[in-house]
């Protein structure tokens, strides 16, 4: 069964533009070694310069839980958690 993620992330004020960055590195990074991930893209909230929605699409549970476990990624998430405003708010959903 596909999954798929969706998450409302704020980040630092003044840091849009390092966060859309790092972002695009990693999403060039997990759609190039991960198979499972099928779609993963980064919007950000009109009228919100600091407010951002991440949408993945997943093959399956098991290629949504290795995501960002590979050591290119690790190190990119590392850069980018200094940046976020708050924790993420995550929705895992299931597709019918």
């Amino acid at each position: 069964m596909k999954i798929g993620v969706v998450s409302k992330v704020k980040v630092r004020e003044g840091q849009g533009s390092a966060f859309e960055t790092l972002f695009l590195q990693a999403k060039a990074l997990a759609l190039k070694t991960e198979p499972g991930l099928l779609v993963y893209e980064m919007a950000r909230c009109e009228g919100y310069a600091d407010q951002y929605v991440s949408m993945q699409l997943y093959s399956d549970e098991a290629a949504q839980a290795a995501h960002g476990r590979g050591a290119a990624l690790v190190d990119v998430n590392r850069q980018l958690m200094p940046l976020f405003d708050g924790a993420p708010d995550m929705q895992i959903l299931q597709l019918i």
